[in-house]
């Protein structure tokens, strides 16, 4: 817009009939297709490349040996500790409890070791505290312990921390993770934010350029570069933690999620519907 403004191009643009209204569409336009192409091709292509990079890095450090994953049949962990091997399995989450656990137990050379099947567990610290539990130990009888301390590396915040970055997922691989968490009970409010904030993002993309267009067709023209460049910088930032705190509103419940992140830009284009009334004016 500067270049436009300082080359007189845009009263070349009137002069052929291009008014100031049909100039934003166009950008707008532009701006709008741009964003669904980088959400189709260039965001799953990064997703892609970024799960590769965390593949690769996972098998040279050095706590590689602890994994986490979701799917249909509920929340799986492998886990080291004290010179064996455990294979956690869980049907559900609830708040800071596991549902119908079930505990394989291994050697360094995997042979089982022991089974531990228990109702609920809590897992709020590295030393779950399980119910009514059956215990069998290879070659003796099962017995069974109302309360029963299974020493892990695992806690509901490393679990939690586990699930929580979901840059390195394709759009349909959120959209399985999402079905997946759903069944186990598990939080969908982070991947559903993820979700829609790359669904409005080409709305996002228009909306901001609709939005500096407006700005730089209504202020006046003899001010100093200095100037357009502070005042994008602020408008940025407080546009910036208008997302942001909407989107912590959404990710603690205090919001619809679909309404945290859609919000933001409704009221930004409400505020542009207000400049586009006399933007030919200008």
């Amino acid at each position: 817009m500067l270049n436009l403004i300082d080359k007189n191009e845009i009263l070349i643009f009137k002069n052929i009939g291009l008014d100031n209204y049909s100039l934003i569409k166009l950008l707008a336009l532009t701006s709008f297709i741009m964003g669904i192409l980088i959400i189709l091709i260039f965001y799953n292509l990064s997703a892609k490349f970024k799960f590769f990079y965390l593949d690769l890095k996972n098998d040279y450090a050095s706590d590689n040996k602890y994994l986490a994953v979701i799917n249909e049949n509920g929340l799986w962990i492998r886990d080291e500790m004290d010179g064996a091997i455990n294979i956690i399995n869980a049907d559900k989450i609830e708040n800071e409890n596991l549902k119908n656990i079930i505990i394989t137990q291994f050697d360094n050379k995997f042979n089982v070791l022991r089974y531990i099947s228990s109702e609920e567990g809590n897992i709020n610290n590295n030393i779950w505290v399980l119910k009514n539990t059956k215990i069998s130990v290879t070659k003796e009888p099962t017995y069974n312990e109302d309360i029963f301390l299974f020493k892990t590396n695992f806690n509901l915040e490393k679990i939690n921390t586990l699930f929580s970055s979901m840059e390195s997922l394709t759009i349909p691989g959120l959209l399985k993770q999402k079905k997946h968490y759903s069944e186990v009970g598990y939080s969908t409010n982070e991947t559903e934010l993820h979700l829609q904030k790359i669904y409005s993002f080409p709305l996002y993309l228009m909306v901001m350029t609709v939005l500096s267009s407006v700005l730089m067709l209504n202020v006046k023209h003899n001010k100093p570069k200095l100037f357009y460049l502070v005042l994008g910088i602020l408008l940025s930032v407080i546009i910036f933690y208008i997302n942001h705190l909407s989107s912590t509103l959404g990710e603690n419940n205090k919001l619809p999620i679909i309404l945290s992140v859609w919000l933001p830009h409704l009221i930004i284009s409400m505020l542009i519907g207000i400049g586009l009334v006399t933007i030919n004016e200008k």
